[in-house]
């Protein structure tokens, strides 16, 4: 699987806008941008989300907008009789771009401009927000875009955060991006056994220090920071969705060391395995 510069095509359809629901039994690992905005709800399935340099877990009610050419990615683990949807929206630029001119569209430019970190959303009511995607899925004609104003309206109105780190820059060509997923795929391929620098530097033809220096100039975090982040979240959803021994879930995750692992766990989610798993945390 390779990343790219994902092709969108509007208008052939008829609409402005692509939206779309995705069913799938798990969400494949495709690390890409494009030039368009993209909206996400989750609404089934858990796994690990990535948008530019930020990674968290995520389930059902997770709500994102991302802005043009910010790579981005979810993905879960393929188990058997696991599900996953989505609703998914993409927009371009240039559908957005009048609206936003206008005084009663402050809220609306300052959503826009967040998004290029990636916007993270509270969902407040789930029920009108899934009500406004299946809207605007059977909609056609004028009316398709008053419903999308009249969604974004709503998403004005919740509480979110950024993503990405405030120095985080964008990818720019795909040959950049194709160069990182070779790397982000390894980590997914073999984060739960040990990871080697060298080989993972070998990935981009690089030697391990100029690897170590462009990883952590395209994440802002290290490559082994990065790694650990991975396996934590594996361990967060084993925490949850299993019975799982803590000292089996740390060896499935990548860590050989039960007490290194507690240690990174309680850096990276400011909570002990015992407390997060019983508190029902993600």
């Amino acid at each position: 699987m390779r990343a790219q510069l994902e092709k969108l095509s509007f208008h052939e359809s008829g609409k402005s806008f692509n939206c779309y629901e995705v069913k799938v039994p798990y969400f494949d690992f495709f690390w890409h941008f494009h030039p368009a905005y993209e909206l996400t709800l989750i609404t089934e399935g858990t796994g690990k989300r990535l948008a530019g340099d930020s990674m968290e877990t995520f389930s059902p009610g997770d709500l994102v907008l991302v802005g043009p050419m910010l790579p981005h990615v979810w993905v879960s683990e393929e188990l058997p009789g696991s599900s996953c949807s989505a609703f998914v929206m993409q927009f371009p630029q240039a559908l957005v771009n009048g609206l936003q001119s206008f005084p009663e569209c402050e809220s609306l430019r300052k959503l826009l401009e967040a998004a290029s970190h990636g916007w993270h959303m509270q969902v407040t009511d789930k029920g009108a927000l899934l009500e406004k995607f299946s809207r605007i899925l059977h909609l056609e004609g004028a009316a398709s875009i008053a419903a999308f104003i009249d969604l974004f309206d709503l998403l004005t109105q919740l509480p979110g955060r950024k993503l990405a780190s405030p120095g985080y820059t964008s990818a720019k060509t795909e040959t950049h991006s194709k160069r990182m997923n070779k790397v982000l795929v390894y980590v997914e391929q073999h984060y739960k056994n040990e990871i080697n620098l060298g080989e993972a530097a070998k990935t981009v033809h690089l030697s391990e220090t100029a690897f170590s220096k462009y990883f952590k100039r395209t994440m802002g975090k290290t490559f082994f920071d990065y790694v650990n982040e991975v396996r934590i979240s594996r361990a967060c959803l084993l925490l949850r969705d299993t019975d799982r021994s803590i000292s089996e879930i740390a060896l499935a995750s990548g860590f050989g060391n039960l007490s290194y692992f507690n240690r990174i766990f309680l850096k990276k989610k400011h909570t002990t395995p015992y407390t997060f798993r019983h508190a029902g945390k993600i």
